[in-house]
């Protein structure tokens, strides 16, 4: 059997394109709406802080808060991306309220993207 090595890398590349995709906008909402209401807005926050270390590959500085809902770190980027695509706000005054995360690059709100993308 001969092997080509144009389908050898055409094999690598689908590979590595299939571990770096990215969660589309429908999939993150999705993802969100089944996180249970009373404990949403936490696991956001869990997951922005994280998707942002994770994005961003440094520490945020900020305290994480603790969950028990298991969100898989593409996941954790995919929100910590979408947040940041649809609801990063300009102007902020500190102290920051509870659903404003605030990273050097910019502000972000954390409202409930299930209901507003």
């Amino acid at each position: 059997m001969k092997f080509s090595f144009g389908l050898f890398l055409v094999f690598v590349f689908g590979a590595v394109l299939t571990v770096n995709a990215y969660y589309r906008d429908e999939e993150v909402r999705r993802f969100i709406a089944d996180i249970p209401e009373e404990g949403r807005i936490t696991v956001l926050r869990y997951s922005i802080i994280r998707g942002y270390e994770l994005t961003e590959r440094k520490s945020s500085g900020l305290q994480v808060p603790t969950v028990d809902y298991k969100v898989n770190p593409r996941m954790m980027k995919a929100i910590y991306r979408y947040h940041v695509k649809y609801h990063t706000i300009e102007h902020v005054n500190y102290p920051y309220p509870l659903d404003i995360i605030c990273f050097p690059n910019g502000c972000i709100e954390i409202d409930d993207p299930a209901v507003h993308p």
